[in-house]
């Protein structure tokens, strides 16, 4: 005998109150019908379920009175078991017609069941003989873990009718043969680049909530500091409720992954669902502005790096997770964490191991210099105290081009020299960009701009831009 049904797993969520339709998202799913599958996967909060709970409220008020035309099922951890996700699949289905699944209920009922090619088998067959289009959405598949349930799935993917069209929305990749299917024109991708929300829809967003508008800074310093993540967006825009225009702008030059709330979420819902061996390398890599396997390697405790290759299987398991790491390079060499997201990793290594911390530059610092990376180099010895380290690496400077680097720095006409990110922005301000230019590149807020364009000018005794590019030409730090 089944268990009785939790019906509410059923049917669509109801949309928030402030929630904001996305016409340029919601043409994007309309197009995937004609495909096999739709894929939506992103990190957690980037508007999955909200989207496509939005589009079925939208197709179904066009539909009229012809009846549904989208069975939902939202997964659990406990739908891991074969019999009991093939029967809420199907009961799924019997939303958008009754009668679908009957003698594939009946073979469920027997125990054993039979193979779930069989079963499906029996399924796939009467969803041959519906005569309207059915979309059959699967939300948060992430949670499932059971290769049984991915082989069932895959079966039934593989011979759906044309009639029928499956939607995954998931926090990672499922196990299916997205390549082929991709090959095939048969997949919809929609992926956190496409779910990050454009500068106009926060400025609606905003308006929902803030009684006085963001100015133009702050509304572009809101888009840099979340990068179009929705649930940092919302958490920060709720923040600004009531508080004047000088506060808001404040508020939102100081925001960050270590606000309780942006922590608290990404405690809950990020870090504490990864094992222990993904967690220590989050906390031994966060600090680092840009990752790669070796330097990745090279920060990590003998202890955890037992094997060659393990950062970057790692690398690759954060990269199919959805785990808020971002390629820089279409060959899957560099990376960088979501910036909310690597202050909050940093926030708890400091709050659970501080002494880790030093170390952790010595080490990148000490990469950066195996491979003449100048500038990385001196930033992280700097950031580890380590007095000894810089001024090795300054004196080795002063004598040796760092080709990697780009960097000739004879540094002494330059007391206090500059960080990384300085030296950065000091090549941005000499090829001509503008402070708002800087910010988009870098991904910063425009304040932090010009704070590091102020410690620049104080570090070459200079008073402005054009008299600090050419104090650093003569100083040979732009080539």
């Amino acid at each position: 005998m089944l268990t009785p049904l939790l019906t509410t797993k059923l049917y669509r969520p109801q949309l928030r109150p402030d929630f904001i339709s996305r016409p340029r998202l919601l043409k994007l799913l309309n197009k995937g019908l004609d495909q096999t599958l739709t894929l939506l996967s992103a990190p957690a909060g980037f508007g999955k379920t909200m989207l496509l709970a939005d589009w079925i409220q939208q197709k179904g008020e066009t539909r009229g009175a012809e009846g549904k035309q989208f069975a939902w099922l939202s997964l659990d951890e406990r739908d891991n078991e074969l019999r009991r996700f093939l029967t809420y699949l199907i009961a799924a289905l019997q939303n958008v017609d009754v009668a679908i699944g009957q003698a594939t209920l009946s073979q469920l009922e027997t125990s054993p069941i039979p193979s779930a090619e069989a079963t499906l088998t029996l399924l796939i067959n009467e969803l041959d003989h519906l005569t309207g289009r059915v979309g059959l959405i699967l939300d948060d598949y992430h949670l499932i873990s059971n290769p049984a349930v991915h082989i069932a799935l895959a079966f039934l993917l593989d011979h759906l009718p044309p009639q029928c069209h499956l939607i995954i929305a998931s926090r990672s990749d499922p196990p299916l043969s997205l390549a082929r299917l991709r090959v095939q024109g048969n997949l919809n991708e929609i992926r956190a680049t496409d779910l990050r929300f454009s500068r106009s829809e926060i400025v609606q967003l905003v308006k929902q909530v803030v009684t006085q508008p963001l100015s133009g800074a702050a509304t572009d310093l809101l888009e840099q500091r979340t990068e179009g993540w929705i649930a940092g967006l919302q958490m920060t825009i709720h923040s600004l409720h009531g508080l004047d225009p000088h506060t808001t702008a404040q508020f939102i030059q100081t925001f960050g992954g270590t606000n309780r709330h942006i922590f608290a979420y990404l405690v809950e819902e990020v870090w504490q669902r990864q094992p222990d061996t993904i967690q220590q390398f989050l906390l031994h890599t966060a600090l680092l502005e840009r990752l790669t396997a070796s330097l990745c390697e090279a920060v990590l405790h003998p202890n955890i790096r037992a094997t060659g290759g393990y950062a970057q299987a790692i690398l690759d398991y954060l990269v199919a997770n959805n785990l808020f790491l971002i390629p820089l390079d279409d060959h899957g060499h560099w990376y960088r964490y979501h910036a909310l997201f690597a202050e909050a990793i940093c926030s708890r290594l400091e709050a659970t191991n501080p002494d880790l911390i030093p170390v952790l530059h010595r080490r990148a610092s000490r990469w950066y210099a195996d491979h003449d990376f100048v500038e990385q180099a001196i930033h992280h010895a700097l950031a580890a105290q380590d007095d000894e380290m810089v001024a090795r690496l300054l004196n080795t400077a002063v004598t040796r081009p760092w080709s990697k680097g780009h960097l000739v720095l004879p540094l002494n006409g330059l007391l206090d020299p500059l960080t990384a990110r300085e030296l950065e922005i000091l090549r941005l301000v000499a090829g001509g960009a503008s402070n708002q230019a800087i910010a988009d590149h870098l991904v910063i807020g425009l304040g932090t701009v010009k704070g590091h364009l102020n410690h620049i000018f104080s570090k070459l005794a200079v008073h402005n831009r054009t008299e600090a590019v050419a104090r650093a030409r003569q100083l040979g730090l732009l080539l």
